[in-house]
């Protein structure tokens, strides 16, 4: 029997068991047939496998798991069916088509699927909390240089799952994770001493790689994310990501296509220095309907500017989709804009 609560915690897939319009037996999540449209959680699953149903929608209704699976992950239904046989010993099937059998018998190395598990951290990289107030010091005296208040830094951590290292790869680093949708795809660590010459080292999606620094391999490059998903994809107010670079790729790209139709406006943020640098980027985004705005040349990168400077200078755009440079970049903007 699959154990719900398990794999839903496994991939970071928010959900409910009590509280309104909740019953015993089901946990509920975000309709991922509804996408943006079910801002709570309305879709309701069986912790006795007797099937899933959406309130909003009554067609979104099902008894088979790797369907369910398959679309809450973004994965192949092939991949569902792997990932629920190997965690749970069941023995389900994906839907597939007579064709996609018969491919399968004739063409069988195409038709394999590769078994998509999300990264974990090891046990070096731990949370940013304020019961680790001296040990996480060093970590926040980076952030107050980063222009927050002191009595903004705990909510920050938590708001964006902030991370840090003793040890390791990924010592002395603020370690960014980065998600794909709703599940941990990779993460980024930010290197604390500014001696440092390379600042941001990111999780390798190379398994060989990986298992030589001893971790895991992240399941998509950084460059097919961005900052914030999660937030990003309930668009309930104005929030703001980073391509994690000066290059927007094709994957970033869609995803931000996508991303903009649920906003009343797309706004690309550039520092003071960087409108040439940006401009290819500046150009594919315009086609798509994003505006380019430069921060008041008396400051450098958001990072120099107080909350409330981020929000005048945002007023006039209204539940925004607000794409910066980097991450810290995106991490001021989105609080700023969300508090």
């Amino acid at each position: 029997m699959i154990d719900w609560p398990v794999l839903l915690s496994t991939y970071n897939i928010e959900f409910v068991d009590s509280g309104p319009s909740t019953s015993r037996g089901n946990v509920y999540v975000r309709c991922p047939f509804c996408g943006a449209a079910d801002q709570g959680h309305h879709m309701g699953i069986s912790l006795s496998n007797k099937g899933w149903g959406c309130w909003k929608n009554k067609q979104h209704r099902g008894r088979s798991p790797t369907r369910l699976v398959a679309r809450l992950l973004r994965i192949t239904e092939l991949q569902a069916a792997t990932i629920l046989n190997r965690r749970f010993g069941t023995s389900l099937e994906a839907n597939t088509t007579l064709l996609d059998r018969a491919r399968a018998i004739f063409y069988p190395e195409e038709t394999k699927q590769p078994v998509i598990e999300p990264p974990t951290f090891p046990s070096e990289i731990k949370p940013i909390l304020p019961t680790k107030r001296a040990t996480c010091r060093p970590f926040t005296n980076y952030l107050l240089s980063r222009g927050y208040d002191e009595s903004d830094i705990w909510a920050v951590c938590g708001k964006y799952s902030l991370r840090y290292a003793l040890s390791g790869p990924f010592a002395y680093r603020i370690v960014i994770p980065v998600y794909d949708g709703f599940t941990l795809a990779t993460w980024t660590g930010r290197a604390i001493n500014s001696e440092e010459s390379l600042r941001y080292w990111t999780l390798t999606s190379d398994p060989l790689k990986a298992e030589a620094w001893n971790l895991p391999p992240a399941t998509k490059p950084i460059t097919d994310c961005l900052f914030n998903e999660p937030a990003l994809l309930e668009a309930e107010e104005s929030h703001a990501t980073c391509l994690f670079g000066k290059v927007l790729y094709d994957e970033q790209l869609d995803k931000l296509v996508e991303l903009s139709k649920l906003y009343d406006n797309a706004v690309l943020l550039l520092d003071s220095d960087t409108e040439l640098d940006s401009f290819i980027m500046i150009d594919r985004l315009k086609r798509y309907g994003f505006s380019a705005m430069k921060i008041p040349r008396r400051f450098k990168d958001p990072g120099e500017m107080t909350m409330d400077d981020v929000r005048d200078m945002l007023r006039s755009n209204k539940r925004s989709l607000v794409v910066c440079e980097g991450p810290f970049d995106a991490m001021r903007v989105d609080y700023a804009l969300t508090q």
